[in-house]
């Protein structure tokens, strides 16, 4: 299943790393976020220097950890480290939104699509496609798959079983 982070206010060191291993981050406009390790003679040991220029690119990775720079939602949500910046106080509902419209998704294919993006960002473009064709293949036979697009044309909720 796909891990939604909801972050807000002061996120340093081991919790930005957390926030680098989940799917998905939402974050309030107040956040604050770093990863100082270096300021101290360490370096970030929870996947903060693999995770992080996967997601941002090298400079910005090498920007953030070795120069230990602070930075905003906005800028975390324009150089690519958060997804989705909200107030404050809309921080859970619009989480628990988006945490509720996958969970009504056909399970397979949720978990067939992240296995697919994770492989295409930690591997080649040809073993991404190769395991695309492959899924395909595999969830055109499911239940779920048959049951959502019977539900489109009977203008009905499906209802999923994860086969």
């Amino acid at each position: 299943m796909p891990v939604i982070a909801a972050v807000q206010g002061i996120c340093y060191g081991g919790g930005t790393e957390f926030i680098l291993a989940c799917d998905i981050r939402v974050a309030a406009s107040n956040l604050r976020i770093a990863i100082p390790e270096v300021r101290f003679g360490l370096a970030p040991d929870m996947g903060g220097t693999t995770r992080l220029p996967k997601l941002v690119g090298g400079g910005q990775a090498k920007r953030l950890i070795i120069g230990c720079e602070e930075i905003d939602a906005q800028e975390a949500k324009a150089i690519g480290l958060v997804e989705i910046v909200v107030e404050p106080e809309k921080l859970m509902e619009r989480t628990m939104k988006l945490a509720h419209k996958i969970a009504s998704m056909p399970p397979v294919s949720v978990f067939m699509a992240k296995r697919g993006i994770n492989l295409a960002v930690e591997s080649s473009r040809r073993a991404g496609l190769l395991f695309e064709g492959a899924q395909s293949v595999y969830c055109c036979g499911t239940e779920d798959m048959k049951e959502a697009v019977a539900a489109f044309f009977e203008k009905r909720k499906p209802e999923f079983h994860g086969r």
